[in-house]
């Protein structure tokens, strides 16, 4: 399991934070099953499951069959500066796909959750700044 979630990260090019990010769980959460190997719960597959609707289940759990559903199509997720990530279903990198209904609104929540993560760090960076201010005065 340790080693198909490590493949599954990579096939996405992402980082363990970006990935945690990305399904909703605490970076060390995931640190967890990829560094000491322990057996992850159901709820923490069933998040990749549902965040990562091209997944195979099947791979994942199990590892038999391919690692994404539908094997013509590369799924990527593109790593931006400190770990922020940048969701992309497509057909090749870089491509513009004009996919279903269901394929947009999927890529439209991984962006919302992009978003709202990309808020929480302005939101954090703009406390540090402000404690760094403070300790200035002093």
């Amino acid at each position: 399991m340790k080693d198909r979630l490590l493949q599954l990260i990579e096939a996405l090019n992402l980082n363990v934070a970006s990935f945690s990010k990305l399904i909703g769980v605490s970076d060390g959460t995931t640190r967890m099953y990829v560094s000491r190997g322990s057996k992850p719960s159901s709820d923490f597959l069933e998040k990749v499951i549902l965040s990562i609707e091209q997944v195979n289940s099947e791979w994942l759990i199990t590892g038999k069959g391919e690692m994404f559903k539908d094997k013509e199509a590369s799924y990527t997720v593109s790593n931006k500066a400190k770990g922020n990530s940048n969701v992309q279903a497509g057909q090749g990198v870089g491509s513009v796909s004009t996919g279903s209904q269901a394929d947009c609104e999927r890529r439209l929540e991984a962006a919302l959750k992009e978003i709202e993560y990309l808020k929480q760090m302005v939101q954090e960076k703009e406390r540090y700044i402000q404690l760094l201010g403070k300790e200035e005065k002093r």
